[in-house]
């Protein structure tokens, strides 16, 4: 029996000293790189981030940014200017990028070998809004107003309040061309200067009625819409692509090459006046849409260990990142009463 027992602790030393293995963090034959990132918009200043690949032992989970990096902007290969640090690796330009135009970005640092980006912006047609139908109500809501101090037992309860609003009820469509020689993804915002009161209702289970409705007010508010085109025509398969990091959609012109494309939306918001609403139509490159579905992918594949690796993809040469450029183009709605 004791002969067993010794024989057991002798197996048990070898078992523990068998798994612990001394790994050489000077052989991981890492070289850090320039990641830089940039989405620049059509008539928008050209900003872009900098920072450099982060070696799988730095147990900071942020990207560590560049401060101290020679970002060189190059239009149609005449160099323009050195773009200006502001904080957190992010850089900017002075002058806004135009339509047709090609630009390349070249960033170096002493301690990393230069990294260039191109991109180029191709000229959005205008598009038109028609069907315009609204709607305006004036309304007297109550609502729970969270910024009044109301302390009922302890606890700090919204103050319930009435106030004078309009209800705004909107529906459009917008009409554009297709360029048949871009390879195009579609997108549509909106971007106003009014005052939105974002609200959410409070139902009362018993009775089914609105009890109250807490508003919060935002200025320079991006409305949501609802759309109603024809999934056939615009998705393939019936199904729109998702960008994989934000909340939205891209429609490909894969079904409407070349065509006439009519989108119909409609929205509602409570605000305290009438001002116009912005329409802006996006169209962005392949490249940016490609970063997304990549991206999406490598998300969904990190934490299954019988995945296959998904590289995210990148535009960026002697270094990691997407750097591209959005055609945009703006509509106005005035809304008299």
């Amino acid at each position: 029996m004791k002969r067993s027992k010794y024989l057991f602790l002798a197996l048990l030393v070898v078992f523990n000293q068998s798994c612990y293995k001394e790994l050489d963090y000077e052989d991981l034959d890492f070289e850090p790189e320039i990641v830089l990132n940039g989405l620049v918009y059509q008539d928008s200043i050209i900003e872009v981030n900098v920072a450099r690949t982060k070696s799988i032992i730095e147990h900071s989970a942020i990207l560590p940014f560049l401060d101290n990096a020679e970002v060189k902007l190059f239009e149609n290969d005449v160099f323009v200017e050195e773009l200006t640090y502001e904080s957190l690796g992010n850089y900017h330009s002075t002058i806004t990028a135009k339509a047709k135009t090609s630009y390349r970005l070249e960033v170096r640092t002493d301690e990393l070998e230069t990294a260039t980006a191109g991109f180029r912006l191709q000229e959005l047609k205008d598009f038109t809004l028609s069907n315009i139908h609204y709607e305006i109500t004036d309304t007297i809501i109550s609502f729970n107003d969270i910024s009044i101090e109301n302390i009922i037992d302890g606890v700090y309860v919204p103050a319930e309040t009435d106030t004078n609003l309009i209800f705004i009820q909107l529906k459009f469509d917008i009409v554009f061309m297709d360029d048949a020689a871009e390879e195009n993804y579609y997108s549509y915002e909106n971007y106003g200067n009014f005052n939105a009161l974002i609200h959410t209702s409070i139902y009362n289970p018993e009775s089914g009625e609105i009890e109250a409705i807490i508003l919060e007010e935002e200025s320079s508010a991006h409305l949501s819409f609802q759309n109603f085109h024809d999934n056939e025509k615009y998705f393939p398969n019936g199904r729109s692509s998702h960008n994989g990091y934000r909340e939205g959609y891209y429609i490909s012109d894969e079904l409407f090459n070349g065509n006439e494309v009519n989108f119909s939306l409609r929205t509602s918001y409570y605000t305290g006046n009438n001002d116009p609403v912005e329409i802006i139509l996006f169209s962005y490159p392949y490249e940016y849409v490609y970063f997304h579905t990549t991206g999406s992918r490598y998300m969904n594949a990190r934490d299954n260990p019988f995945s296959q690796p998904m590289n995210i993809y990148s535009n960026v040469e002697n270094g990691i990142g997407i750097v591209c450029g959005v055609s945009k183009s703006k509509q106005t709605i005035y809304l008299n009463r």
